[in-house]
């Protein structure tokens, strides 16, 4: 493996921690939920295997597929933010609600970012 092979992966699985974090940090804050809740630990373990398969295959429709369920979490930090009312709760209209939010969105894009640049060197 060449090191910036390795340098990729090091920044790649990083990434995913953050990504996993971030959402355990947001179910935790919002929902009291532990890791071992099913709301955190099946969206870790999709994580977790798309990224084995992307280090193992390097594979483009893999990195496809990791920048789609970030963008899905993102839309989903932006969307249950806001008081819309075909959501099935209430979300609370306070900075505590908003920055947990935030929070939870900003860290779904080192691995967005990833996924994408690992999409397109796949495409040269």
């Amino acid at each position: 493996m060449r090191e910036t092979d390795r340098g990729r992966l090091f920044f790649m699985v990083d990434a995913a921690a953050f990504a996993v974090g971030g959402l355990a940090w947001h179910n935790w804050s919002e929902l009291r939920l532990g890791f071992f809740a099913w709301e955190n630990w099946a969206p870790a373990a999709v994580t977790t295997a798309l990224l084995l398969a992307w280090i193992f295959t390097g594979a483009r429709p893999v990195a496809g597929a990791i920048m789609g369920v970030q963008i899905v979490h993102v839309l989903a930090a932006i969307v249950t933010v806001l008081p819309l009312p075909f959501l099935p709760f209430a979300p609370e209209q306070d900075w505590q609600h908003y920055a947990t939010h935030f929070v939870y969105g900003v860290l779904q894009l080192p691995l967005f970012a990833m996924a994408r640049s690992a999409y397109r060197r796949s495409a040269a």
